[in-house]
């Protein structure tokens, strides 16, 4: 199963939609951006119910993989990203965005 955007879903609503027959789950997302939406404060303080499955597996140091290139954005806008340190190594594919 692959579940994209994963860092914008609640916990809950994933597990519930995952079927039994699924031997392998793939998530795909950035825990760094948007978090999932929940409209009760008390709820998403109180319970931290504005962290995602995806993020709580991430910062639990779970095996994860990066991207090490990104293809959207000019190494200009780039660098704005990398003096914050939000992605570690990020490079940018000369031959996408040139093209």
């Amino acid at each position: 199963m692959i579940v994209e955007e994963a860092a914008e879903i609640l916990e809950g609503q994933l597990v519930a939609v995952i079927p039994p027959s699924v031997q392998h789950l793939i998530m795909i997302g950035d825990h760094k951006q948007l978090k999932p939406i929940v409209h009760f404060v008390g709820l998403r303080k109180r319970h931290h119910l504005d962290v995602s499955m995806f993020e709580r597996l991430v910062n639990c140091k779970l095996p994860f993989r990066q991207l090490r290139y990104q293809c959207r954005m000019r190494d200009e806008l780039l660098d704005l990203l990398r003096q914050l340190n939000v992605y570690e190594g990020l490079k940018t594919n000369e031959k996408v965005i040139s093209a």
